[in-house]
């Protein structure tokens, strides 16, 4: 299979987009491909970012006003040179804006949180969607579903590696909005597998600030998916 057409996945997984047979391709080609791990680390952003456009302005937003038809616009003496786009590049180009297109209509109507709000399994709880961003070079990549759990906060994360040596040590934390840091799961690294780790934090949605991936059960912080 061509790897052109993982490239244009990208945005799709970050936002939680993807059907549950493709996010799992895709997490198995994150393991061995070092551009679209890259890339999704570009785009950890992303959801936030989008879920700041009311869905009034995606809604109710006025077409814009037709221009002069060709036949009506006055001819400059010395019209200016314009750069031409080889056709293949357009078709290049096409795809990413169109999804980038569509993710923003889909986050302005869906969000309203500060990322991604995932439309809700029958029996659990609205989930928040972040990327993590890596803030030191590592075999991860991730993201991560953050949903109310009575009084607390449950969090998911996805994870998959790259070269990872069997038995690495890594840990989830979550970071307060007062700067408090707690660990919610320890867990061991199987290379070529998606991995899960999941728990619980005490403190609600609203007061969660980031999320972190740590080396061992408090060693140095790897990825972090900020609110």
């Amino acid at each position: 299979m061509s790897t052109d057409r993982y490239a244009q996945w990208d945005a799709a997984y970050v936002l939680g987009a993807l059907a549950p047979d493709e996010r799992a391709e895709f997490e198995e080609h994150l393991a061995g491909c070092a551009r679209c791990r890259e890339a999704v680390g570009e785009l950890a952003g992303m959801p936030g970012l989008l879920a700041q456009v009311p869905a009034s302005e995606v809604w109710d937003a006025e077409p814009a006003a037709p221009g002069p038809s060709p036949v009506d616009r006055p001819v400059a003496d010395h019209e200016p040179t314009r750069e031409v786009v080889p056709l293949d590049r357009r078709r290049a180009l096409r795809p990413r804006w169109w999804q980038v297109a569509a993710a923003a209509v889909l986050v302005a109507v869906l969000g309203g949180l500060a990322g991604y709000v995932l439309r809700p399994v029958v029996g659990q709880p609205a989930a928040q969607r972040l990327a993590f961003s890596v803030v030191e070079p590592s075999p991860l990549t991730a993201v991560v579903d953050l949903a109310p759990a009575g009084a607390g906060t449950e969090v998911r994360v996805e994870c998959q590696y790259a070269d990872a040596d069997e038995g690495e040590a890594y840990s989830v934390w979550v970071v307060g909005q007062d700067g408090s840091a707690s660990e919610v799961k320890p867990w061991t690294a199987r290379p070529n597998r998606v991995m899960h780790p999941s728990g619980t934090s005490p403190l609600r949605l609203d007061a969660i600030a980031a999320v972190e991936i740590r080396s061992g059960d408090a060693g140095s912080v790897l990825l972090r998916a900020r609110r």
